[in-house]
């Protein structure tokens, strides 16, 4: 089944689990609805496809800025750290596209919780994003992945699995499993489960972005197959007020290594 060198586990719990202790014992739902609420007093509510699919694309990036973002990873890696260039890099890429999209899932203001800059070579399978997974956090949460050059480029895209799949797979067990477990194909476990596997792979430009739930959706990249693959990741949650006044108040996503750092 594409496991490596360990027999899978399923956990018909686990799924159900997390999302108690993340979402209710750890405090997201109810500061949502808190964010939600002092949003609501002073903006209208509108209705999100997101609410429905849990993923979109969008155009973020101008093709000539990815380019400049690729080379500072290249050259000065110890850059991308910088309160200057991520100060930059926000007013670049909450767009009033993104906006919209953000604004009309959450409700609520929102802020970007941490960034992540990743490469990754060509038949490198050693990170584990690779493999199907959902992510061990809140569902209030969104990651914005933003190819900084293109699928045709490096034949590395993002694949999804839609939100009943997911669910069905999350209900029979396969939900949080150790990262050296994850597959690579879950065909063969859906023959074994009887479940329905239809994948849908995400072709990207240089630029364009997915934003997608990914405590809701499986999904997984694709080790690239022609050249490097560079990614810009956020990850988004609520807030009380403005992701501007969150920053100039010190409160400035951390940097995350993630699974392949630069």
């Amino acid at each position: 089944m594409g496991a490596s060198d360990r027999t899978l586990e399923l956990d018909r719990g686990a799924y159900a689990r997390a999302l108690n202790k993340l979402d209710g014992e750890d405090g997201a739902a109810a500061f949502h609805e808190q964010c939600q609420a002092t949003y609501a007093s002073d903006h209208p509510i509108r209705s999100s496809d997101l609410g429905q699919t849990f993923f979109t694309t969008l155009p973020l990036l101008k093709p000539v800025h990815a380019a400049e973002l690729r080379d500072l990873m290249d050259r000065d890696p110890a850059h991308l750290r910088t309160q200057d260039f991520l100060a930059d890099l926000l007013t670049r890429v909450f767009t009033p596209a993104l906006d919209q999209a953000l604004t009309g899932w959450f409700a609520s203001y929102y802020r970007p919780q941490w960034y992540s800059f990743q490469k990754f070579h060509v038949g490198d399978g050693r990170a584990y994003s690779f493999g199907w997974h959902f992510d061990a956090w809140s569902s209030h949460c969104l990651k914005l992945l933003c190819y900084l050059n293109g699928t045709g480029d490096h034949g590395g895209p993002t694949m999804v699995l839609d939100v009943a799949q997911s669910e069905a797979f999350a209900r029979a067990g396969y939900a949080f499993p150790p990262k050296q477990q994850r597959l690579d194909d879950l065909s063969e476990l859906a023959s074994i489960l009887n479940l329905s596997y239809h994948p849908q792979t995400l072709a990207m430009a240089a630029g364009e972005a997915l934003l997608f739930n990914p405590v809701r959706l499986l999904h997984r990249g694709v080790v690239p197959t022609r050249a490097e693959r560079y990614m810009l990741q956020i990850c988004i949650g609520p807030a009380m007020r403005p992701w501007q006044d969150e920053c100039q108040s010190g409160n400035w996503p951390y940097w995350d290594p993630g699974s392949n750092p630069v």
